[in-house]
């Protein structure tokens, strides 16, 4: 699909971390090369994404409210570098508990080589912990890509 043309993109809170399961999916590389052509000479890609170890050996979680409870498991893939959230949530409503059930997947990537491939499309990147006073959870980077104007022949 294409990217119309902008002066500024978001993919915020980890959105292009998640899969849909199956390795059919455009890289990194084209998709950031998509935006890039979509950009404006000057224009801005806000973007963050989880980084590799997220939540390794993590325990199970358990948190709940008055009419709700949620329970996560953990599985790290180190072949494929991802991790896998399953998430069980109870919601009481009219009384009784409503049962669901989802798989996250999710892929962790270097921060080094997201900036690398920023650049090697067309941007000039600089890494960030926080969007202004938004500081990001923990091993989470946030990249401030700003589109080059040429952009670079070779990642054309």
């Amino acid at each position: 699909m294409p990217i119309p043309r902008c002066r500024a993109v978001t993919a915020l809170s980890e959105v292009v971390c998640y899969r849909a399961g199956d390795d059919h999916q455009p890289d990194l590389r084209d998709l950031l090369a998509r935006i890039c052509d979509a950009l404006e000479p000057g224009g801005l890609l806000l973007l963050d994404v989880t980084e590799v170890g997220l939540d390794r050996n993590r325990d199970r979680t358990f948190a709940e409210g008055d009419d709700w409870a949620c329970l996560v498991r953990y599985e790290y893939d180190e072949m494929a570098v991802r991790l896998h959230r399953h998430i069980t949530s109870f919601r009481r409503v009219d009384g009784l508990y409503r049962r669901t059930h989802e798989h996250h997947i999710v892929q962790l990537y270097d921060a080094d080589e997201v900036a690398g491939l920023l650049e090697s499309v067309g941007f000039d990147v600089q890494q960030v912990r926080s969007f202004g006073e938004a500081a990001l959870l923990p091993q989470r980077v946030g990249f401030i890509a700003t589109r080059i104007a040429p952009r670079p022949p070779a990642a054309r």
